[in-house]
């Protein structure tokens, strides 16, 4: 893990705003993993009459469900990484504000 020196930063109100949308995003982010595993789990187990399930249960049914999950994860990076991309290029971000910023866009890449 990347260590930035959030501590001994003192963050603009634009900073401050674009912690809170990133943490929206990382809210909305585990919604959807859940509600992906929920929709996946209802297909392969409620979808299928009970009896018949386990006929219908293949590792391709879980290999779908891994590939989309993570797909959630990169979906909440890249756009977390566009918001601190955004800030750094349209705000005046200096000193250690700055740099604390850029360090947050490298480890996301």
């Amino acid at each position: 893990m990347i260590e930035c020196g959030g501590g001994s930063v003192t963050f603009g109100q634009q900073s401050i705003n674009t912690i809170e949308e990133i943490r929206r995003k990382r809210k909305l982010g585990t919604l959807l993993q859940a509600l992906n595993a929920t929709s996946v789990f209802y297909s392969i187990f409620v979808k299928n009459n009970s009896l018949t399930s386990s006929f219908y249960v293949t590792q391709q049914d879980f290999f779908m469900f891994s590939k989309a999950a993570k797909g959630t994860g990169d979906l909440v990076r890249n756009l977390i990484y566009r918001d601190i991309e955004m800030l750094i290029l349209t705000t005046g971000l200096q000193g250690e504000e700055r740099a604390f910023w850029m360090c947050m866009k490298d480890s996301l890449r």
